[in-house]
């Protein structure tokens, strides 16, 4: 298989006008590139030795043959015939980067455009890169390589080191390089001018897909028809390949007596190349202007109006532009980084309760690459939700700092509904048409502070600085750490938010030596504690089962593990006997031990107590840990507290759904083992109808 012996074999050979062309392929096969990279450099030798000696004129070198790894682009195929050879050897990258350019600036009917550039270390991609650069067009550069990503920043170039960076600048992407990735992150309905061979792009099918780097030959001038097309059209030939009869014209005219066209792409010499293979007949193939190419049906129809940017709103987003249905996603959150209220567990860096793999929505996963581990953090699942919304191209439709006043029904008339909204920043309200209606805004977000008495006026009397936990900036932190070093440090409430913020804390606090963080947790009521994870045991799969069990059985399970566990009995015990404890779920979620509450509780770190009875004005609070009031307990200091009170239920626009009218409503399920998993589901019964009803409209109104 290797060695001048059997190192190649002729599969073609034709006459395009005046000259002889012949197709080689080399007796090696593409996993020999990486596992025999000398044997392959041999090997490629030994064929332009065969063809030095039986006096070939050009030799060019097609695909993997030119491999920067394997001889430097033809630099050392050049070199292994030494000086003295009277055959040319090209790699045809001038002939190929000036049809990638020109194909470009057909397509883009000479617009300028921001483009996402696969393989720009390549000797074709940077040269393509610095053609573009010269058009005006911008060009973000990708590389995993940090020092290649200097060279481009160096070069007056954006850079990104991820695909995500490039789903997120543009949908305009200009792929290079062979990467099964490619086909994961590139947009919904992007547009991809591609030069690498192969590519992976052939499953996305919502994809415009561009070849380029492929040159249409006139047929006529073929004195017989080609047996070998490398998988083209009998009327189509990779730019590399035509770059030979354009070498072979130019020692015809007297041009050179030897070209040797190896090593990096000059610029300035592409033009003449492509020049010169226009005259031999060849041609840069017809693509249709991207300016008059669109991926959506006409706008007749008023568009879905998707309420909120959170996981339910962005899941209904992907599958509307799956189906090319026309949506606006309405969301009162300015910044945009947040996507839902995941950015209220980012401020403590909370991780997501459930394993990674349930907290994926439709159409895309977390990859292992960008989100290792088997869970994630509130600060990476916001990452992953912007990431999604890039993949689908959703966020261009997304008009943020607009809050929704009404939804109202416009009785039979079309378009079904009418949204009032408040634009931040105007005073006058804005109507929007709507010809469905998805209300994606979540169960909860509004502060609840669900507590006896009036604390926060005690709290506020006493100066003792205080802050619910949707409310922790950096300062409300920096005094909530403090305290705790102290042990002066009170949560108030004791669910899944008390147990995060105590998780955070102690697990920064136990970093710094010989400091015990103490933190006082006061509670009414006392929920079920249960671990992530115990040995191969994961609380979300448990959930996963118990979601189809009746409810009494999970209640029985559910109690039944309570009093089973250890950590959870031991938790149990760390409040005051006479606090009531939950009987039955009825819905609510337990807590969920992440790692530090049932040591911490063990430690002492972590007491627990009953509700706040009062403030004093020296800062001492008194809990009332026995069951008879006593105002005479023992006092304990308190420089701060956090009030971990939960959430209260918004007050909703819309009561109840009318999915015959097109109003739905998401992420309001009653699933609280599995809610993203669930959300899922039911996002995809919601677009499935949308979409029926909107082609059945679109398909009316053709007719």
């Amino acid at each position: 298989m290797f060695g001048d012996a059997a190192s190649h074999f002729c599969c073609d050979d034709v006459c395009y006008g005046n000259t002889r062309m012949q197709n080689w392929v080399a007796s090696h096969f593409g996993r020999h590139f990486v596992t025999h990279k000398p044997q392959v450099k041999y090997n490629i030798e030994a064929a332009a030795r065969h063809a030095e000696n039986i006096g070939i004129k050009v030799l060019c070198l097609g695909a993997l043959n030119k491999a920067e790894s394997i001889n430097g682009g033809g630099v050392s195929v050049a070199k292994c015939l030494g000086p003295n050879r009277r055959i040319s050897i090209i790699h045809g990258n001038h002939l190929t980067a000036a049809a990638v350019v020109e194909t470009i600036h057909q397509c883009f009917s000479g617009s300028t455009e921001k483009f996402f550039l696969t393989g720009a270390s390549s000797k074709v991609g940077w040269a393509v890169a610095q053609a573009l650069k010269k058009r005006g067009h911008l060009v973000l550069c990708h590389s995993t390589d940090e020092g290649r990503r200097q060279f481009f920043e160096a070069n007056e170039f954006l850079s990104a080191s991820t695909l995500a960076e490039g789903a997120a600048y543009t949908s305009f992407w200009i792929v290079g390089k062979y990467d099964a990735d490619v086909a994961r992150e590139i947009p919904q309905n992007a547009v991809a001018v591609v030069f690498s061979v192969p590519h992976a792009l052939s499953s996305r099918k919502d994809l415009r897909v561009i070849e380029a780097g492929i040159l249409h030959i006139d047929l006529e001038r073929l004195d017989r028809p080609r047996l070998f097309t490398n998988k083209l059209k009998e009327h189509e030939i990779f730019a590399c390949h035509a770059a030979s009869a354009v070498a072979v014209h130019r020692l015809k005219i007297g041009a050179a007596k030897r070209i040797d066209e190896v090593g990096p792409v000059d610029t300035e010499e592409m033009e003449s190349w492509l020049t010169d293979a226009l005259g031999l007949g060849f041609s840069i193939p017809h693509y249709e202007s991207i300016s008059s190419y669109s991926t959506q049906y006409g706008q007749e129809i008023p568009p879905v109006i998707i309420v909120g940017c959170g996981p339910a709103g962005l899941c209904a987003a992907a599958g509307l532009s799956i189906s090319n249905v026309p949506f606006v996603v309405l969301e009162a959150e300015t910044d945009k980084d947040t996507f839902g209220s995941w950015n209220v567990l980012k401020r403590f860096g909370a991780n997501v309760t459930t394993q990674k793999k349930w907290c994926n929505l439709a159409g895309y996963e977390m990859n292992k690459k960008d989100f290792p581990g088997e869970y994630v953090s509130a600060g990476d699942y916001q990452r992953y939700l912007k990431q999604y919304a890039n993949r689908f191209s959703i966020t261009r439709h997304i008009r943020r700092g607009v809050k929704v006043v009404s939804v109202e029904k416009q009785g039979n008339a079309e378009p079904s509904w009418k949204i009032t909204v408040q634009v931040e920043g105007k005073d006058e309200t804005e109507e929007i048409l709507a010809s469905s209606v998805v209300m994606a805004t979540g169960k909860h977000g509004v502060d609840s502070a669900n507590i006896s008495g009036d604390l926060v006026k005690k709290l506020d009397d006493c100066n003792i600085p205080h802050a619910h936990s949707t409310a922790m900036t950096p300062d409300k932190w920096k005094l909530a750490f403090n305290a705790a070093k102290n042990g002066s440090l009170c949560i108030v409430g004791f669910g899944n938010s008390a147990a995060d913020i105590s998780s955070a804390i102690l697990a920064n606090s136990n970093q710094e030596k010989d400091i015990k963080p103490i933190i006082h947790v006061a509670a009414r009521t006392v929920p079920p504690v249960f671990p992530q994870k115990k040995a191969f045991l994961r609380v979300d799969t448990i959930g996963y089962v118990m979601q189809w069990l009746p409810i009494f059985l999970q209640e029985y399970i559910l109690g039944l593990l309570w009093r089973a566990i250890p950590t959870s009995k031991h938790c149990d015990s760390a409040f005051p006997s006479y606090l009531k404890r939950w009987s039955k779920m009825n819905g609510r979620i337990p807590v969920i031990d992440k790692g530090c509450i049932a040591s911490g509780f063990a430690s002492g770190q972590l007491k627990g107590h009953g509700p706040i009875l009062d403030v004093d004005q020296s800062g001492g609070v008194i809990f009332a840990d026995h069951k008879h009031v006593n105002m005479n307990e023992q006092r304990f200091r308190i420089e701060m507290v956090i009030l971990a009170t939960g959430y209260k239920a918004k007050i909703s626009i819309v009561d109840r759904e009318d999915r015959p009218s097109g109003l739905y409503k998401l992420g309001f399920g009653r699933d609280n083992f599995l809610p993203l998993y669930s959300m899922c589901k039911d996002a995809k019964v919601i677009v499935d109808d949308i979409a029926a009803v909107y082609r059945s409209h679109a398909e009316d109104r053709e007719l």
